[in-house]
């Protein structure tokens, strides 16, 4: 039984994959913590990324939180999402980047949790707001920003519908350049 996988990573910066275990244990990444305004290096700590196996992390601020967030940057990625995944360890979700603004929709195929998602403008605001439930059918009900869209943040359900107001911001600042 193979054990966890280890990676180094900067909070704000997407890393290499993650190799799969085939154990059902959880992944585990090191993240260095880095203080730019005294410019030093932290030891780095291990986050449990759970299930969510193969992505890069990065940390935002939404509205006034920090969030820890798998990364899903390329096509591949983004389709993986988060299928077949029921831990996220400690991760607060995942942010869906694309490199123009879009329209596309997402579905909850293969997908075993409740999701929250929440999609937001090149400049960090809020575009649109759903709750939606897993399908393990073929055919899945699809959510669409009610505008075009260059982020997408799914988080567990419950964490941001109802409790984000239409004035929330993300700081894209982290996310421009992956």
């Amino acid at each position: 039984m193979a054990g966890p996988t280890t990676t180094a990573v900067q909070p704000t910066v997407t890393t290499s994959s993650t190799s799969s275990t085939t154990s059902s244990s959880s992944t585990t990444t090191e993240v260095a913590t880095t203080t730019t305004a005294t410019n030093t290096t932290e030891s780095p700590v291990s986050v449990d990324t759970g299930d969510i196996e193969g992505f890069g992390l990065v940390e935002v601020q939404l509205a006034d939180e920090s969030l820890l967030l798998a990364v899903a940057d390329t096509a591949e990625l983004r389709g993986q999402g988060l299928m077949f995944v029921e831990d996220f360890g400690d991760l607060d979700g995942m942010v869906f980047v694309f490199e123009d603004d879009v329209t596309n929709r997402f579905w909850m195929r293969n997908t075993f949790v409740s999701l929250d998602i929440a999609f937001f403008s090149a400049e960090g605001t809020l575009v649109d707001l759903f709750e939606m439930t897993p399908c393990l059918t073929p055919t899945c009900p699809r959510y669409q920003a009610a505008g075009v869209y260059r982020y997408a943040i799914e988080r567990p359900a419950g964490t941001m519908v109802g409790a984000m107001t239409s004035a929330a911001v993300l700081d894209v600042a982290s996310l421009e350049d992956l």
